[in-house]
């Protein structure tokens, strides 16, 4: 198979959220003595105890810098402690958090916080707070974190207060010694999975109550900075909003989104994954009867996903969170080209063979791009 090409690496925006890791809390026997199904499907490598000594974790890097964390709390830790803890309270065997960062140190947060603050939901973003945990091989680890809270008075907020108990609004991580001793996704063992997986598609948040939906949509509106895109209900949940967001590592200008939805199924964070492997399903149970399912959304190392403004094929909308994938040739095993809007239309006709779309480029010879389209 020819290697992609791929476009000039830019420098993120600074202003730009990226997704930094998923937080799934497990009990300690299970962190010490993993689920078959998960190492049959991740490489797992050893994290390390937090600062404080009252947790311990493990990771799970993808190439494209966001990592999902197991997370437990250490054997006979004291039970005050753990009550004080963010998770204490949290059950077990399930994503219970996630965080966001902004590219360099963080020097944009204050706008974050501005923003949010502004939106009047009753959730502010404090200060970061100092952390950090010792690896394995003796590093010492340091960032900074900052949870969403409840308006304090003065805060310009009169709103209820809204429950964040289930991970319905992120948390902020930012380094403070070099982001690659937290996250060394650079050693190419570390991110190689039995699945495939190689980046991080989407975070769904679903909560089951429509008053609380329209209120985090406003906190995510200002954490994002740009109004949220509406979905429609599908098989994936209710209706809600979306927001694109990036992630810490260039990975070919693959789309990834951040999806707010109303569920009757009460509050929950589910991921997709990019796979190059297979689309599906990775998933099991890590601690009593809650499943834990990771949608793996099927790329080759031929594809690209194209820009998101060509939203439209064969007159039927795509959503912000949707991915569209594209190679040039006559054929799906062609060379990855970069897109170029001045070259491209946004034609596109049903192959009668398969399940890509043509869609015709206009100058430079090309003849046809292959498009499949995916809706994650």
């Amino acid at each position: 198979m020819a290697h992609p090409t791929t476009t000039t690496p830019h420098q993120p925006d600074p202003a730009l959220p990226l997704l930094d890791h998923i937080v799934i809390l497990v009990p300690p026997r299970v962190l010490h003595d993993l689920p078959a199904w998960l190492t049959d499907n991740f490489t797992v490598i050893t994290g390390g105890v937090h600062a404080g000594g009252a947790t311990e974790n493990k990771l799970i890097l993808l190439a494209d810098g966001v990592y999902l964390e197991l997370i437990a709390f250490t054997e006979g830790v004291d039970r005050s402690k753990r009550a004080q803890h963010r998770w204490g309270a949290r059950p077990e065997g399930r994503i219970v958090d996630w965080a966001l960062t902004l590219p360099g140190t963080g020097e944009e947060f204050a706008k974050v916080q501005d923003r949010v603050r502004s939106r009047a939901t009753g959730v502010v973003y404090g200060d970061p707070v100092p952390g950090g945990r010792t690896t394995p091989s003796g590093t010492e680890l340091k960032w900074a974190v900052a949870d969403p809270r409840a308006a304090r008075d003065g805060e310009g907020s009169d709103a209820p207060v809204l429950s964040i108990e289930a991970g319905e609004a992120p948390f902020w991580c930012f380094d403070r010694t070099p982001r690659r001793l937290r996250v060394p996704h650079d050693v190419p063992a570390n991110v190689k999975h039995p699945s495939g997986a190689v980046g991080l598609a989407g975070v769904t948040v679903f909560v089951a109550d429509a008053a609380a939906l329209e209120a985090f949509k406003q906190v995510y509106d200002g954490i994002y900075g740009e109004e949220g895109s509406s979905v429609g209900e599908d098989e994936h949940g209710g209706a809600g909003y979306s927001w694109n967001v990036g992630v810490p590592v260039a990975d070919g200008g693959r789309k990834h989104s951040v999806s707010l939805r109303l569920t009757a199924a009460g509050t929950f964070v589910q991921l997709s994954l990019f796979s190059t492997s297979r689309e599906g399903t990775a998933g099991g149970v890590l601690h009593g009867d809650w499943r834990v399912d990771f949608d793996l959304v099927y790329i080759s190392h031929y594809l690209l996903i194209a820009e998101g403004r060509y939203r439209k094929m064969q007159g039927r909308e795509v959503s912000r969170s949707s991915h569209l994938f594209y190679s040039i040739s006559g054929s799906p095993s062609g060379n990855v080209v970069s897109q170029n809007d001045e070259h491209c239309s946004s034609k596109f006709e049903p192959c009668k063979f398969c399940n890509y779309y043509h869609w015709y480029k206009r100058a430079n010879g090309a003849g046809v791009i292959w498009v499949k389209f995916y809706n994650t």
